[in-house]
């Protein structure tokens, strides 16, 4: 299966313009894919993420809690799209229905980034 990852960072990627970025500045290149509502993308960007906070073990104290941090982000993202197959919290600006189980997603501390 095809990963539809958006295009633009599919053209940057294939151009290696990441590698130019410092490990700390990568995660904003791919916080795209975070956001998609695509669960093939979910999975890349937790692979992306995850392999971030691991390459991070000779960076600083603070880079390491941050690209940790954007990693267990990714992860919570795209158990959210596993779940639902959408991120509810964008169902009313988008003219969407929530389902009952969203509503009560909803009403979960945290269920809202």
């Amino acid at each position: 299966m095809e990963v539809r990852i958006p295009l633009q960072i599919r053209m940057r990627q294939e151009q290696q313009q990441d590698l130019a970025l410092s490990l700390i500045e990568r995660p904003f290149f791919y916080m795209p894919m975070m956001h998609s509502e695509d669960r093939a993308v979910q999975e890349r960007s937790v692979e992306t993420f995850q392999r971030f906070a691991e390459e991070a073990s000779t960076e600083s104290e603070l880079i390491r809690q941050s690209l940790q941090a954007n990693y267990e982000y990714a992860v919570r993202h795209a158990e959210i799209v596993a779940r639902f197959g959408r991120y509810p919290h964008r169902n009313a600006i988008l003219g969407r229905a929530s389902t009952e189980e969203e509503l009560e997603f909803l009403k979960q501390p945290g269920s809202s980034f």
